[in-house]
């Protein structure tokens, strides 16, 4: 949470951007213990408003190395894949679409971060109907 701390709640009670509430998961999604020393890949996840998003899965590694590769949810159809640059961070976007229930579509991002302040950090994030339709509500206006 601190890496990002304008986009992420300050605690589990608390909420971030758009009302994120998040609690630490291991890579199973299953909740995380917290009284553990942090090793591995450490995982948040984070629900949504669902204006647009609906999930917000933050990993990181906690030694810190970079995070390669970097991997979306499971069956998404990639739209498109760009470099992004905002208040002097870098990284790479990619985004798309996945199936839903009876027949939907979710949206699809996956955010990698360049530069040691974030570079072991990824998002992986699901909302509305298209990976471009978060990208145009969530991503532009995301405090990252």
């Amino acid at each position: 949470m601190q890496a990002f701390p304008d986009l992420l709640p300050a605690t589990q009670n608390d909420s971030g951007y758009q009302g994120l509430r998040c609690a630490a998961v291991d890579v199973k999604g299953t909740p995380a213990d917290l009284t553990a020393p942090a090793t591995g890949d450490n995982r948040l996840s984070c629900t949504g408003n669902r204006d647009p998003l609906n999930l917000l899965v933050v990993a990181c590694n906690a030694d810190r190395t970079p995070r390669d590769p970097f991997s979306m949810f499971p069956n998404t159809t990639v739209a498109g894949d760009d470099l992004w640059e905002r208040s002097g961070r870098k990284g790479r976007i990619v985004w798309g679409e996945r199936p839903g229930p009876a027949g939907t579509t979710f949206g699809s991002i996956a955010v990698v971060f360049t530069g040691a302040e974030r570079e072991f950090c990824q998002f992986v994030v699901e909302g509305a109907a298209s990976g471009q339709e978060l990208m145009d509500r969530w991503w532009r206006d995301a405090p990252i």
